[in-house]
């Protein structure tokens, strides 16, 4: 966070890939995506199932396949991929010159490429 409460200085920092510099006002929640926002929640998952199972403090390799064991593979992805030829205005108005302002809605991203392994799930994470 940066001192105005920023999570990054220059809000042009911004793009259709990075949707993170945000002013965060009122409540202070903000949108976050990505591995960005992944790989926090997926180390405190392995946190959590290590205070649980302390033998696999040692052992990463049955740490991962317990959280890839538990996660879940039940959601369907309906976002398509962005569009690299569609340069019209985004629906606010703004100008599209390079493309990827849109998303194509005919096919979506494949299961694994939306979520990875799935959604860590903690309670089946940590559970016996």
């Amino acid at each position: 966070l940066s001192a105005d409460g920023r999570i990054c200085r220059d809000p042009l920092e911004s793009s259709l890939f990075n949707f993170a510099c945000f002013q965060a006002e009122g409540a202070g929640f903000g949108w976050l995506q990505g591995t960005s926002m992944s790989a926090p929640n997926a180390l405190g998952v392995a946190a959590l199932v290590i205070s649980a199972k302390p033998a696999l403090r040692h052992d990463p390799d049955d740490l991962v396949a317990r959280l890839e064991a538990t996660a879940r593979r039940t959601m369907t992805n309906y976002t398509g991929p962005s569009d690299p030829s569609d340069t019209a205005p985004t629906y606010d108005g703004r100008p599209c010159a390079t493309g990827y302002c849109h998303l194509d809605t005919s096919s979506s991203i494949a299961f694994a490429d939306s979520y990875g392994a799935g959604l860590i799930d903690a309670g089946a994470a940590v559970a016996p």
